[in-house]
């Protein structure tokens, strides 16, 4: 039987097939300026406001219908994900579409901001633990 985070992976990769198809280029390097470029030009944490910024820019940037489709399934598929902060959902999200995608700006971002959010109180909580674990096995 798959681990709950086997289902999880498996439902990002299938996301990111979809979402590789039709992203271009262009469209990727306005996510990474718009969204993610603000947020780790700040202090390193992720605010209310960086985080709809990011999302803002993802509905602007990614216009087509099957990808905005993709994207709600991964909205109603958040609130499973005990146990997880806002920041790390939206990382854990953005590492498995980021890496299928094989765009090393998006990664490269992606882990700054995971190292980032853990390095804010200097401690590592079981989740961010669990979730670090699985970055490193997707970066293998």
């Amino acid at each position: 039987m798959m681990s709950f985070f086997d289902s999880l992976k498996d439902t990002f990769r299938n996301v990111a097939d979809v979402v590789q198809d039709k992203l271009t280029q262009k469209q990727v390097d306005a996510f990474i300026k718009g969204g993610i470029g603000a947020a780790l030009a700040g202090d390193g944490e992720l605010s209310s406001a960086e985080i709809a910024e990011i999302a803002k820019t993802i509905s602007t940037t990614l216009t087509n219908v099957s990808v905005k489709e993709a994207l709600d399934k991964i909205n109603a598929f958040l609130p499973e994900l005990k146990g997880y902060d806002t920041n790390l959902r939206i990382l854990l999200i953005g590492d498995e579409v980021g890496r299928e995608i094989k765009n090393e700006n998006v990664r490269s971002a992606l882990k700054k901001m995971c190292t980032r959010i853990v390095q804010s109180d200097g401690i590592v909580s079981d989740a961010e633990g669990e979730y670090i674990k699985l970055l490193l096995d997707a970066m293998k």
